[in-house]
């Protein structure tokens, strides 16, 4: 009985530790929800919507976090109309702490969001501001849900977005949120946006369910945001390229960098680079959905591809070469390391001077996997470490971080940008 007692212990701290690894290289946590919402609300109602934090690997707060957790959060609401999402303007939203009825056991929380917890919530109120205004039903509208960044806090929390909320327009009496109502319907949705310029989106919708190819990794927002950088701070630098978006996921390098093009270049498409997603089979419908919900199936070409597939590579490469290659957190999987780095060779086999960005961070993988990994591709390319750093004339409120575009959140979250020269 000492000896299973034993065994049973050291597996509790095999595993134990294994968890504090995984936590140990998390920095920005995500803002997800712990309940379905209602997608319906009429004007000057409260309505409650329930949230937990995680990291990006779905993992809770430690026990220590729980208790030192302090994370404020606020609202903005977004409009989509004639093809592009913006911060509303006709109408208002409010935010406050939840409201409990006396009959629960719960006590009233001081902040909305969290404290102490790794579950919080809050409730909000959307009223018109000008009664003159007519709204029009086709109209969708989506909540951001974001931290304050008060001094308090210390916990860095990726910004939510659900929707669309539809919203009645008859003016009605204020209703608590916890009214009870039998004929709502719910929604899981979740999404995230970058704000691109002057109060322009980008809206993403994630899919936890999909697993790896349903989720925004930091790589991707790290990866996104540098190249987004790059493009404002040079239109024309990738004029007539042909980028392509490897194992895209939900498509936010390839979306993002194409909702740019298309707010600077509209209809002129002579300055536009040809951007191409790619991911396997079973993983597209995602790319398409957020493709669609931005209006960028002109901006962009989706494909299929699998790692080790050389039919899949000279399907994409019958279009001409590729200039550029974007690879975000690909790394995950050691027995397909091999097919992944003869996949980025037969690629960039007919341009000498082709661009491959591959973003990682440290998480499950050990030491040996990576140098696995590391010593796999050196035998194809020269590997390079690019520093991690904003662009100091480019820092604005524009970005997947509200409040703080390409902040000191991306250096801190872990990633890793490597440059792969072909030898």
């Amino acid at each position: 009985m000492k000896t299973c007692q034993r065994s049973f212990n050291a597996g509790n701290e095999v595993i134990e530790d294994y968890y504090n690894t995984l936590q140990r290289y998390s920095t920005l946590y995500r803002i997800l929800l712990s309940r379905a919402y209602s997608t319906e609300t009429t004007f000057n109602q409260w309505n409650r919507i329930d949230l937990k934090l995680v990291n990006e690997l779905g993992l809770t707060l430690t026990h220590l976090q729980k208790k030192n957790c302090w994370l404020e959060i606020d609202c903005h609401l977004l409009v989509e109309k004639n093809g592009h999402f913006s911060t509303c303007t006709e109408y208002q939203i409010a935010c406050r702490p939840l409201q409990h009825d006396a009959w629960e056991f719960n006590s009233n929380s001081d902040i909305a969001g969290f404290h102490h917890d790794s579950e919080g919530d809050f409730e909000y109120m959307i009223f018109n501001i000008d009664e003159a205004f007519v709204s029009d039903p086709q109209q969708h509208y989506y909540i951001q849900i974001f931290p304050t960044c008060k001094p308090q806090q210390i916990i860095q929390a990726f910004p939510l977005v659900i929707g669309p909320i539809a919203i009645e327009d008859q003016q009605t009496t204020v209703l608590h949120s916890n009214q009870w109502c039998d004929n709502r319907v719910l929604s899981q949705g979740i999404f995230h946006a970058c704000c691109v310029q002057e109060h322009t989106f980008l809206v993403i919708k994630e899919n936890w369910e999909l697993g790896t190819p349903g989720k925004m990794w930091d790589s991707a927002l790290v990866l996104s945001q540098m190249f987004s950088d790059k493009i404002k701070s040079d239109p024309t630098r990738f004029k007539n390229h042909r980028i392509l978006d490897l194992s895209a996921g939900t498509g936010c390098v390839g979306l993002l960098m194409a909702k740019l093009y298309k707010e600077i270049y509209g209809e002129n498409k002579e300055y536009l680079p040809q951007i191409t997603m790619t991911d396997l089979p079973h993983a597209l419908d995602l790319i398409y959905q957020n493709r669609a919900t931005n209006h960028l199936e002109g901006y962009t070409e989706i494909q299929a591809l699998t790692w080790g597939n050389y039919d899949d590579v000279k399907t994409l490469l019958l279009k001409g070469p590729i200039d550029i290659i974007i690879a975000s957190d690909v790394l995950y999987e050691p027995s397909s390391f091999s097919k992944l780095v003869q996949t980025l060779d037969w690629l960039s086999a007919a341009v000498k001077n082709i661009d491959i960005f591959l973003g990682y961070k440290r998480r499950g993988l050990s030491r040996e996997d990576e140098q696995s990994f590391f010593q796999i591709c050196a035998e194809k390319f020269h590997i390079n470490i690019l520093p991690i750093q904003p662009d100091n004339k480019l820092i604005t409120n524009e970005g997947w971080i509200v409040g703080g575009g390409f902040s000191n959140i991306f250096k801190e979250t872990g990633v890793n940008i490597y440059q792969l020269v072909r030898k």
